[in-house]
């Protein structure tokens, strides 16, 4: 109903707020602050304070850690290292040259998966001597502090950069069925679909919702055309005067005086478009025809194919689909003599012949609509949408459609416990 709104900003311009925000005194005070009017100002303090908790909860968790090894080690061969030492060590060896970021400075850059592996070094070759060393001239002067790398400098760093050249970064897939089978709207089926000014269908499908919680689109899809028009003139009139949305609404609601409206207007009906392959239908057990329908939800895998022309297609199944006594999607029968070339779940590793070199990428998104994958390489992480749409990252989504794997010779493969790369079956 308030979407991400908090309380007073959903509901404090409405009537009702008196009453909410006297009910909200009686609740315990770390929910009753949610409703006050600073609620989100609160919030974003808070959030940094929560960032910070989670710092020094993975610092605990460290002291746990040794705790726990050295009741089956001998604990005065156990030590920790912290951040702070870490980030020093790797300083003075020159090894955060090594993966720069997208800025070009020496931090150390988090965008790559692989920085984990040369902190991973950092920590197995810090003994407890250099800890000591540490220790003892950190306080005075960490700049002034002389660490001598294990080996020589230049070939330890040639050393770890020929690695991570090398390193293929694992990701864990999600080979289950185990979702959400389809979203909580359940939608109403359009008898006959209705067209718009143009000819253009407006939905085969017909659901309530709360006018108040109306988005400025959502408006041009109210069902009754003489109610869509009385609520946009409305809004746009609001608008005019710098009235926010939610205000209009809830003013349009509270004092609209119609006699169409007999019984005070809060949900209208909406209609939505959506292809039928998408929908998880419900019948009438006596008549068998289809009274509501839910939206599937999000898709589980993708299966890619070969057609017998040679060219490449693939057909996606959602929660519902893959959860079903038999979930054999329809592309078999619909192309008599096509091959199964691999099946895709979100972070599968594919090898591909991409811009002149293999590389491996990771299946960041199934996206059949558009009839491809999204793919990042396997080194990649951070959001990637903002980095992709940052004009200074080089990162750039590699947009995998259906021939263009065939083009690029992909090829599904997974990473093992030795960070060897082995290709998968397609029937795996």
């Amino acid at each position: 109903m308030k979407g991400k709104q908090t309380p007073f900003e959903a509901y404090g311009h409405s009537a009702d707020w008196p009453e909410i925000s006297a009910r909200a005194t009686n609740l315990p005070s770390n929910k009753a602050w949610r409703f006050a009017p600073d609620a989100r100002e609160r919030l974003n303090r808070d959030g940094r304070d929560f960032l910070d908790r989670q710092l020094m909860e993975t610092r605990w968790l460290s002291t746990l850690a040794r705790q726990y090894v050295s009741a089956v080690c001998d604990p005065n061969q156990v030590w920790v290292v912290t951040g702070q030492h870490t980030g020093l060590i790797r300083g003075k060896w020159g090894l955060d040259k090594l993966l720069p970021d997208h800025n070009y400075t020496t931090a150390k850059n988090r965008a790559d998966h692989r920085h984990h592996a040369i902190d991973a070094l950092v920590v197995a070759l810090t003994d407890r001597s250099l800890l000591m060393k540490l220790t003892k001239g950190y306080d005075d002067d960490r700049d002034r502090i002389k660490i001598d790398p294990p080996w020589e400098k230049d070939k330890l760093r040639n050393d770890l950069e020929a690695a991570l050249k090398r390193m293929i970064v694992s990701h864990k897939p999600d080979h289950g069925y185990q979702g959400k089978l389809h979203e909580d709207t359940a939608y109403g089926t359009v008898k006959q679909e209705e067209l718009d000014e143009k000819g253009k269908s407006l939905g085969n499908l017909v659901y309530r919702k709360a006018l108040a919680a109306l988005t400025d689109n959502e408006i041009e899809r109210i069902r009754d055309r003489r109610l869509r028009d009385m609520v946009r003139a409305h809004v746009d009139a609001a608008a005019k005067n710098e009235i926010p949305l939610a205000k209009a609404l809830l003013d349009f609601r509270d004092s609209v005086r119609d006699p169409h409206i007999k019984h005070g207007l809060k949900r209208v009906r909406l209609v939505k478009s959506e292809k039928p392959d998408y929908l998880v239908p419900v019948k009438d057990p006596k008549t068998g025809a289809v009274y509501k329908s839910y939206s599937a939800g999000k898709n589980v895998f993708i299966e890619i194919f070969e057609l017998p022309d040679g060219t490449w297609d693939g057909e996606a199944a959602t929660f519902f689909q893959a959860n079903q006594t038999s979930h054999a999607l329809t592309w078999p029968a619909k192309f008599p003599g096509a091959r199964l070339l691999m099946r895709l779940f979100k972070d599968d590793l594919l090898r591909i012949d991409y811009e002149g070199e293999s590389r491996v990428v990771r299946v960041v998104r199934l996206e059949p609509s558009a009839s491809r994958v999204r793919l990042a390489e396997h080194k990649e992480t951070g959001v990637l949408q903002e980095r992709h749409d940052n004009p200074d990252d080089p990162f750039r989504w590699i947009f995998g459609q259906y021939d263009r794997l065939k083009e690029w010779k992909a090829e599904r493969v997974r990473v093992d416990e030795l960070g060897r790369v082995w290709r998968v079956h397609p029937k795996n």
